[in-house]
């Protein structure tokens, strides 16, 4: 998914607004910051989100005026050979959760 940003760089954002990080800190590097954002990793639940998720939240390198955002779900738990796997559900369980988490996350606001 990629998101609008509020200022010239998405990156800039991500560092300044949501971590409260000063650009001056990034001056270590001795070269301007093309890129860059997080990545979390989280572990299932329980049985009822049995799921681990990657989140990375990042500056888009072909255009730094929109974040990108990547999910990847991983369902640790087999399931017995024969059982289907609601494809559709499982997409729109992850969308779901990028509007209810994600995104708030990355504007700031409390959920």
């Amino acid at each position: 998914m990629l998101y609008e940003t509020t200022g010239q760089h998405a990156f800039q954002e991500l560092w300044e607004s949501r971590l409260g990080q000063s650009s001056q800190a990034l001056s270590i590097f001795d070269r301007p910051v093309l890129g860059g954002g997080l990545r979390f990793v989280l572990n299932p639940v329980d049985e009822e989100l049995p799921h681990q998720i990657e989140i990375k939240i990042e500056s888009l390198l072909s255009d730094s005026t929109k974040i990108f955002v990547e999910t990847q779900f991983t369902w640790p738990i087999p399931t017995a050979a024969g059982i289907s796997f609601q494809i559709k559900e499982q997409i729109e369980s992850m969308k779901a959760y990028i509007d209810s988490h994600v995104e708030p996350f990355i504007i700031g606001s409390k959920s």
